[in-house]
């Protein structure tokens, strides 16, 4: 078993005893198929291959494994980041009601100090004024 060739480049093949190569002048060669020479019986027989290769297909299962991997740890990450996000949130928008909070506190504050009777209060008694009954006019309408 030496020569490999194409079967389109013969046209006759010898005739067989019927021993361990095909007849060949019965069987069907498609274009383009292989075809060795088979020195025991002296015919053509078709050339298959020993094993069928899982090369490729072991390379794309691969990649395929490296993609699906990469899109998991990207998915993961993803996540990690909307989490992190998402108690950044609570985070400020606890903050934010605290804040809130003593707004209104001081608003508060700021109304009781405003009042006219505390005003006249601290004037009166620790800056020592008193209030000008003459400058008081009183308006008829």
């Amino acid at each position: 078993m030496a020569d490999v060739r194409k079967a389109a480049s013969y046209q006759e093949y010898p005739e067989t005893d019927g021993s361990t190569a095909l007849a060949p002048r019965r069987q069907v060669l498609q274009r383009g198929q292989m075809v060795m020479w088979d020195k025991e019986a002296g015919v053509f027989v078709p050339y298959r291959k020993q094993g069928r290769s899982y090369k490729v297909l072991r390379r794309r299962l691969i990649v395929l494994a490296a993609v699906l991997g990469i899109l998991y740890v990207g998915a993961i990450a993803r996540s990690a980041a909307l989490v992190r996000t998402g108690n950044q949130l609570v985070t400020l928008q606890t903050q934010e009601s605290q804040l809130v909070n003593a707004n209104a506190q001081l608003k508060l504050q700021v109304e009781k100090l405003r009042t006219p009777e505390r005003i006249t209060d601290i004037a009166e008694h620790q800056l020592h004024l008193s209030v000008a009954r003459s400058n008081i006019y009183l308006g008829a309408r």
